[in-house]
């Protein structure tokens, strides 16, 4: 695997200048073996199964959403949309309303909607990437991450936030706790299955 990360650069949403490496929490579902229907990176060239890859993709943050609110065909429909006009990857969120509640705690009934999703887009030949964290208020601030964490937040700023080593510890935990994940659906751990292309 290919592994280069950092914490989300905003609190109050100010990110807006800061450098756009900052940005990246990225941790790619890269695989050296060539057949085992990964995605990963030969050279500058994307690859699966020995062969060029390309692909155009769309960002469904509310997909999530969309499959609590309990129609689940929606989500079937959604991704053969998605085939009909060659979409190929879609990103969504690795992270809900209350998951994570606390450290280590998910809700489970969101989790397994997030399971019906993954099983779906593989059903569909569709790749996600998972967002598994946000700078954005409204979707698990960094304000709301740092509480969790166990941090103080009035008067804290985006430096506080990256310097803490609860917050840290915080995010790896939620990290490996997705990527570790067996979906209930297809049995298969998150980080062994080649439907999520990677998680950001």
């Amino acid at each position: 695997q290919i592994v280069a990360s950092s914490l989300p650069p905003s609190i109050n949403g100010a990110m807006a200048s800061w450098p756009p490496l900052l940005a990246l929490s990225f941790i790619f579902a890269a695989s050296v073996a060539a057949n085992d229907g990964f995605v990963y990176r030969q050279g500058s060239q994307l690859m699966v199964n020995g062969k060029p890859w390309w692909f155009i993709g769309a960002n469904a943050y509310w997909l999530w959403d969309e499959a609590k609110w309990g129609d689940k065909e929606h989500i079937n429909d959604f991704f053969r949309y998605c085939q009909d006009y060659n979409l190929k990857v879609i990103r969504i969120w690795g992270y809900s309303h209350n998951s994570p509640k606390a450290r280590g705690v998910y809700d489970e009934y969101e989790m397994e909607m997030l399971d019906f999703i993954v099983a779906s887009a593989g059903q569909h030949n569709i790749r996600l990437i998972l967002a598994l964290s946000n700078f954005w208020e409204a979707y698990r601030s960094p304000e709301e991450l740092m509480s969790l964490a166990g941090e103080e937040v009035q008067g804290k700023d985006v430096l506080d936030y990256y310097r803490s080593s609860k917050v840290k510890q915080f995010l790896k935990d939620h990290f490996w706790n997705v990527v570790s994940r067996n979906n209930t659906l297809t049995g298969l751990a998150y980080r062994d299955d080649p439907t999520i292309m990677c998680r950001t």
